[in-house]
């Protein structure tokens, strides 16, 4: 493999049919990052209010 670009085509393929839902419902880029910040603040307000071994269970 030539590293992990070489995926992006295989990878971008199978985010198309998400891509044209976001794109028919006219979702704007930045909701998806305002989405993307919010889940990642509340897992890391997780990882720091739950007790650790609570925390690192999948």
């Amino acid at each position: 493999m030539n590293g992990l670009y070489a995926l992006k085509p295989w990878y971008a393929d199978r985010l198309s049919g998400v891509r044209a839902s976001l794109v028919r419902r006219e979702v704007s880029p930045d909701t998806l990052t305002a989405a993307g910040v919010a889940a990642a603040a509340g897992g890391a307000a997780a990882l720091a209010w739950l007790p650790a071994p609570v925390a690192a269970l999948p």
